[in-house]
């Protein structure tokens, strides 16, 4: 997960980097910004102020209302990571998860070689795997307000 702050934008418009995946949050200030499908964010009517919702077209984020001049935008987001090609080559996962990559690796290679040992290196993947996800997913429950969010927009 990058965050990355955000300042040379159009006032209402965010290019996406290159390498994003997906978006986490989206933060002006202190404000969260909510994401609105784009049928709805074109039909929004807001007052002028502070920027409050987004909507994804291609690879740009539409922003209402615009984003005040010389203020910073928060994005927090996946991002792709870069391939391991050379010997001393490392990304995130080479660094938190080398035995994820490991057993990987091993299963992908008894595609190839006669290994009795398939069932075993594919088993340790998934558990690593399955745990790296909990932890990711434990973390951002801690990190969540873990409030019920209202079912329908107050906005009109």
């Amino acid at each position: 997960m990058i965050t990355q702050g955000i300042q040379d934008v159009s006032s209402d418009q965010i290019v996406l980097p290159p390498d994003f995946l997906s978006l986490k949050y989206l933060y002006h200030g202190h404000t969260l910004m909510e994401c609105r499908d784009l049928g709805h964010f074109l039909g929004l009517q807001v007052a002028p102020g502070g920027p409050k919702y987004y909507a994804r077209v291609g690879g740009s984020l539409l922003i209402k209302p615009s984003l005040p001049a010389g203020h910073q935008t928060t994005m927090v987001y996946h991002a792709s990571q870069t391939p391991m090609v050379a010997d001393t080559d490392e990304n995130i996962f080479g660094q938190i998860a080398a035995d994820l990559l490991i057993y990987g690796a091993l299963s992908y290679a008894t595609d190839y070689f006669v290994d009795d040992r398939t069932a075993a290196f594919e088993g340790r993947f998934n558990q690593l795997y399955a745990d790296l996800d909990e932890q990711a997913r434990m973390t951002d429950m801690e990190q969540s307000a873990m409030a019920v969010s209202p079912a329908y927009s107050t906005d009109y």
